[in-house]
């Protein structure tokens, strides 16, 4: 049985196609949808320089590790971003204080870049900036700078899924 170039060519080009398709990555996902894929707890917060807050002479820069910054009560506290521009903040199980509520909406909006995040409430005011170091699947870090007694600090927070 002979076996015709055309033949041979057509099946080669056939798993040449099978095998492409096949390893086609998917798209990727957008900032928006990163952000919004889960809900987001804090998992590590620090500040750069040290600082020496209390007075004691101890300079502190692992933030969440301080109970003062983030009492026991906040570990549990998450985030959700919606696509419709809001971000609810939630309490979680552990409330610092019982008459606080549950949750709270805030909206959020990115930059043109999407380097940006800026969180403000409903109507707009008391708007916060956060530079976006990382922005994946599994972890957001975000920072920013502030300057107290003419030193620039920079505070970063990396927010793991809920």
């Amino acid at each position: 049985m002979k076996t015709s170039f055309f033949s041979v060519a057509t099946i080669a080009l056939a798993f040449f196609f099978i095998g492409t398709l096949g390893s086609c990555k998917k798209d990727d996902k957008s900032k928006t949808e990163l952000l919004t894929h889960h809900s987001w707890k804090v998992k590590a917060a620090t500040i750069n320089p040290a600082i020496d807050i209390f007075g004691t002479g101890e300079l502190i820069s692992d933030l969440y590790a301080n109970n003062f910054f983030y009492p026991a009560c906040t570990k549990d506290d998450f985030m959700t971003f919606k696509d419709n521009g809001q971000v609810i903040s939630d309490e979680g199980a552990t409330k610092c204080s019982a008459g606080d509520p549950q949750t709270t909406t805030q909206n959020w909006t990115f930059n043109s870049t999407e380097t940006v995040i800026t969180i403000s409430e409903l109507d707009g005011s008391d708007p916060q900036s956060f530079n976006i170091s990382s922005l994946t699947e599994d972890e957001v870090v975000i920072s920013n700078s502030e300057s107290i007694d003419n030193v620039v600090y920079t505070f970063t927070t990396t927010f793991e899924p809920k």
